[in-house]
């Protein structure tokens, strides 16, 4: 029967003092050469994100620049193209991630007050996100078609299975402290929420940038 191969994790490290690891003869200059080449790597990754993030703030304006004036047909994606000709694709995703309820509300009193001042109407935040409860439950039944959870109807649920479980736990059907029901609290946008952003322009998109965080991609066009 073959052997399988066994799997190293390999790492550069610093010398330490003797007496810490076992220091054994390793022939050649094997070690040496891939200390260096870590080295380039990565100082190479460091240099590779920081030029990704450049080229994603540039990226990411645009198309929210693009998306305000025109924000019945918006864009997720361009094309960036430098003095050489080089190009890389930034693309602006509908996938957001879970919110912090009070920098939300800071971002949209500051947009408020913003608004005020030009003499501009207000917007209401919770027209952009919701409280929703993930329930280990028929999760979709939740719901309605436009994707806004329906905390009436969890509500109603979640109170008769208080109830059932308080009874069968008295019966001695359930042990007591059973549970019956897993739930998580969350703060996220609507499902609409990207579709409907752009109509509050460039200055307001621009703010929630740094308070509503979804996935921003970056591909190099190579030909």
């Amino acid at each position: 029967m073959a052997l399988k191969p066994l799997k190293l994790a390999v790492a550069a490290v610093a010398p330490k003092s003797k007496g810490d690891t076992k220091v054994v003869p390793f022939a050649g200059v094997t070690i040496t050469e891939f200390i260096k080449i870590k080295k380039v790597v990565d100082e190479g990754k460091a240099r590779l994100e920081a030029l990704g993030d450049q080229i994603k703030e540039v990226g990411v304006a645009e198309i929210v620049a693009i998306n305000c004036e025109n924000p019945t047909n918006p864009v997720s994606s361009v094309k960036l193209n430098d003095a050489n000709g080089s190009q890389a694709i930034c693309s602006f995703t509908s996938k957001y991630s879970d919110i912090n309820v009070d920098s939300f509300g800071e971002t949209f009193a500051a947009i408020n007050a913003r608004r005020k001042a030009a003499r501009e109407a207000l917007v209401n935040e919770n027209e952009y996100a919701q409280y929703i409860i993930d329930a280990e439950l028929n999760a979709p039944a939740f719901y309605n078609k436009d994707g806004t959870f329906l905390i009436d109807v969890y509500a109603e649920v979640r109170k008769a299975l208080d109830t059932v479980t308080a009874k069968l736990v008295a019966s001695g059907k359930l042990a007591a402290g059973t549970v019956l029901y897993t739930e998580k609290e969350r703060t996220c946008v609507k499902p609409i929420f990207h579709d409907v952003r752009w109509k509050l322009g460039v200055e307001d998109n621009t703010a929630l940038l740094g308070t509503v965080k979804n996935t921003v991609s970056l591909k190099a066009v190579i030909a």
